[in-house]
């Protein structure tokens, strides 16, 4: 627990360039399919501040531009002309499985939040032939009303986070997050390959970091969109609508 403490308190700020590969389908009916490689770059601020910005990697093109404050988010569709926003607990399926991807689930895998004053830990010591692993299990609720938010993975020899899941309230996988090659930047261990799977939605992200910066200065307008005039707005919680430009 005190590990997850510390990682929180010392990184306040990441500014990375990362290779990101994602993929969507359904693992279960086997239809993987793999897109090509993109670069990007993650800005994070907490306590909920995140930016991640997707391009051709020959090109510089951008694919996607995605933003969130932790409470609301927006997603730039550039090759689709199109803005998607709406509220960071608000799901809605799409056809389109890549427009299903939120900031607030990539930032949730890469934020990883320390063990809050209204949650209960439980260890467990998984180890045998093969791996030794600390198991952290994450409960919240009260009474009969107990759920198990999130399990995080430590190994043991290292102590250092190797997975994490997150659950819903029925107990389902919301996202597993897996956290290797780690390396020490500005004093700190930080994972360089980080793959996140989102089951219920059906896509997967590995970003690999090619060039990190931790703690450094991100001012507001790091955190700004500005969407050409003529975007199409599909705004989740009301009817589409065209929008003359917004910033």
């Amino acid at each position: 627990m005190g590990k997850v403490r510390a990682w929180d308190q010392q990184v306040r700020t990441i500014n990375a360039t990362v290779n990101l590969e994602p993929s969507v389908g359904s693992v279960n009916k086997g239809e993987i399919e793999q897109y090509k490689e993109i670069r990007a770059f993650v800005l994070i601020r907490k306590p909920g501040m995140f930016r991640l910005i997707g391009q051709l990697p020959v090109v510089g093109s951008r694919v996607f531009d995605m933003i969130t404050d932790g409470k609301e988010f927006k997603v730039h569709l550039p090759t689709k002309n199109k803005l998607v926003v709406g509220k960071n607990e608000m799901e809605r399926p799409s056809a389109n499985k890549l427009e299903m991807i939120r900031p607030q689930h990539l930032y949730d895998a890469l934020v990883v939040k320390p063990i809050a004053a209204d949650e209960r830990a439980v260890l467990e010591n998984q180890t045998d032939e093969e791996k030794a692993t600390y198991i952290v299990h994450v409960l919240a609720g009260r009474g009969n009303n107990i759920l198990l938010a999130r399990n995080l993975w430590f190994d043991r020899t290292t102590l250092l986070l190797s997975r994490q899941i997150i659950f819903d309230p029925k107990g389902d996988i919301v996202s597993d997050a897996r956290y290797e090659n780690y390396k020490v930047t500005h004093g700190i261990s930080f994972p360089h390959t980080i793959t996140i799977m989102r089951p219920a939605d059906e896509y997967g992200v590995k970003l690999t970091v090619q060039k990190i910066e931790l703690n450094r200065d991100l001012d507001d307008d790091k955190f700004n969109l500005t969407i050409p005039a003529g975007t199409e707005v599909v705004d989740l919680e009301k009817t589409p609508a065209k929008l003359a430009g917004v910033k």
